[in-house]
């Protein structure tokens, strides 16, 4: 899970809005070019990262593959957004 909260450490709740917005529409921008990791926002406005694939076929080497991919997307967003390499 990628959790990006730079943008809420600031004050005031303009700027919060304001830096959700850009989030989002990063976000948004960054899915149109992935078929395969996306990225939302949970229920407490959290950054995520997920995959979605029906269950039922998946097997053992894809479910490696997406955590990898997964892992790697997210930390890969991570850097773009803060510019930290933090793991």
């Amino acid at each position: 899970m990628l959790v990006v909260q730079h943008c809420m450490k600031w004050a005031s709740t303009l700027l919060v809005v304001v830096c959700w917005n850009e989030l989002a529409r990063l976000a948004w921008q960054r899915n149109a070019e992935s078929d395969l990791v996306t990225f939302g926002f949970d229920n407490r406005n959290r950054l995520v990262g997920q995959i979605r694939h029906p269950a039922e076929l998946l097997d053992l080497k894809e479910l490696d593959l997406f955590i990898w991919a997964l892992a790697r997307e997210c930390d890969r967003f991570e850097y773009q957004l803060s510019g930290k390499d933090l793991f």
